[in-house]
């Protein structure tokens, strides 16, 4: 079963544009979470780097109109290394606001990513 089947009955529910960039989301291999209308999260921006670690953070919105709020940035140094996060809330308006979330860590040359999609399916 494809992203696109596993997902058809929350694609029918949203407006045309939103579908449409949710299923390019999907086709790329982007996993779903389901929010509902008024739900906030929160996500960062930001990287940091040490000799054996490294992440980094980033999120865009993808469609509709969810309202993204800077809350508060945290900066770190280490002996040889350091980064800054800057934090957000975003709060989901309607039914069919997306928000694309991606996190990249790498320890000890061993590279993850971590890819969500949020979507607002119901209100």
């Amino acid at each position: 079963m494809t992203s696109l089947e596993r997902y058809a009955d929350v694609l029918e529910k949203l407006p045309p544009d939103a579908r449409e960039a949710v299923e390019r989301m999907l086709a790329q291999g982007w996993d779903i979470w389901m929010v509902k209308v008024g739900e906030t999260i929160e996500l960062a921006r930001g990287a940091a780097s040490f000799p054996n670690w490294g992440r980094s953070e980033d999120f865009w919105v993808v469609a509709g109109s969810p309202t993204v709020e800077f809350r508060v940035a945290i900066e770190g140094i280490a002996l040889m290394g350091g980064g800054c996060f800057k934090c957000y809330s975003i709060t989901f308006n309607n039914v069919g606001d997306a928000v694309a979330y991606e996190e990249k860590t790498s320890v000890n040359s061993e590279f993850r990513r971590t890819r969500r999609l949020y979507v607002c399916v119901r209100k």
